[in-house]
C-alpha cells in the first residue's frame, strides 16, 4: 500500500436553502429550521435547549402589547444563548412599570409570573457611562423560560435571540417608554420593568430584524 497522499476530486459546492444552524459553545443552544426573513422579521424554531430538556413545550401564546425590560449590571448577554441572573426583590417590578398592569403583576404570584413570561424581552447590560451606552454595547431580544423565587430576589432563566445595538435602544427610548433624565436613566440602573409597547413592531419599524420562536 502506498503512503502517498492522494488528493480527492473536487466537488461542486451545493447551493440551496439551509435547513438550520448550530451555535456551539458556552451556554448556547441549537437552532434549527430558520424561516425566511420577511418585513424585518424572521421566525426561529428552537429544537434544543433548556425548555425541551426540561420537557417544557415552547410557548405559542405570546402577548405583544407589553414587553419586559431587564437592565442588569455585570452581565454579558450573548446572542442565541441561555443563562440566568437574579433580580433583587427591591428592583423587581417596583418602578418604571406600566400603570395599567403594575397592580396585577408586581405581586409576582403564579398567575403574574405566567403572564410576564408571555412578553418578549429586552435584556440589557447597564450603560457603560451614565445616560450613554458604549458604542460596542449590545442589548438582546429574548424571552423568559423560567422564574424562580429566591430569598434575595427572583432568578430569571432566559433565552436570548438576536442582538440590538444599545445605542439604538437609547435612540428609541421615547417610543419604547424607557424613562430617565439627561444625566441618568433606566439603562443606568439594575432593575426589571414592564412597558406597554409592542416591542416587535417597534423594532421592526426601526429596521431591526426580530428572530422569534415559531
Amino acid at each position: 500500500m502506498s503512503d502517498e497522499i492522494v488528493p480527492s476530486n473536487k466537488q461542486p459546492i451545493a447551493v440551496g436553502n439551509p435547513a438550520g444552524i448550530v451555535v456551539e459553545g458556552g451556554k448556547n443552544t441549537i437552532y434549527g429550521q430558520i424561516g425566511t426573513i420577511q418585513d424585518n422579521r424572521s421566525n426561529v424554531l428552537i429544537t434544543g435547549g433548556q425548555q425541551n430538556q426540561q420537557g417544557m413545550p415552547l410557548r405559542t401564546n405570546w402577548e405583544y402589547d407589553y414587553y419586559n425590560l431587564f437592565v442588569i449590571g455585570g452581565e454579558t448577554f450573548l446572542q442565541f444563548s441561555q443563562g440566568d441572573f437574579v433580580v433583587p426583590k427591591e428592583d423587581a417590578l417596583t418602578r418604571f412599570v406600566a400603570e395599567d398592569i403594575v397592580e396585577e403583576i408586581q405581586r409576582l404570584d403564579e398567575a403574574a409570573i405566567d403572564r410576564v413570561k408571555g412578553f418578549f424581552c429586552i435584556f440589557a447590560p447597564r450603560n457603560a457611562d451614565y445616560a450613554a451606552p458604549g458604542h460596542e454595547q449590545n442589548a438582546l431580544l429574548g424571552m423568559i423560560t423560567g422564574i424562580q423565587r429566591q430569598d434575595e430576589g427572583f432568578k430569571v432563566i432566559y433565552q436570548t435571540l438576536n442582538p440590538i445595538p444599545q445605542t439604538k435602544i437609547h435612540e428609541l427610548s421615547d417610543v419604547l417608554r424607557i424613562e430617565g433624565k439627561p444625566t441618568i436613566g433606566e439603562l443606568d440602573t439594575t432593575h426589571w420593568s414592564v412597558k406597554k409597547v409592542n416591542l416587535v413592531e417597534t423594532l421592526k419599524a426601526a429596521g431591526i430584524a426580530c428572530f422569534l420562536p415559531g
